[in-house]
């Protein structure tokens, strides 16, 4: 399986090509951070989904010190994440994530 190693500060991870179980979090994380809320409880149901896919997708992908990350660290590893998965994949079979 291919991946990439990533440095943030002094914590080192290893990055992992999304295995096929990990999608459905993908696209679930694409719309839950592509459109905006609609008021307070929709926020609020949002946020706890978003964090558990977050979670999902980086306890499968990356092998390294998961507690405690910032946003801009977790940011970071999740865009390590897509650009694996752009490597392994066709464009047209990215399509699946912009429907």
């Amino acid at each position: 399986m291919r991946g990439k190693a990533v440095k943030l500060g002094e914590k080192e991870f290893y990055v992992k090509e999304p295995p096929i179980s990990i999608l459905p979090y993908l696209q679930l994380y694409r719309r839950l951070v592509g459109t905006e809320p609609d008021g307070l409880e929709e926020a609020e149901r949002r946020s706890k989904e978003l964090e558990r896919a977050v979670k999902a997708i980086l306890e499968t992908c990356v092998e390294g010190p998961l507690d405690g990350l910032s946003l801009r660290e977790q940011l970071t590893l999740l865009r390590a994440v897509g650009e694996l998965l752009s490597e392994a994949l066709r464009p047209e079979e990215l399509e699946i994530f912009r429907e």
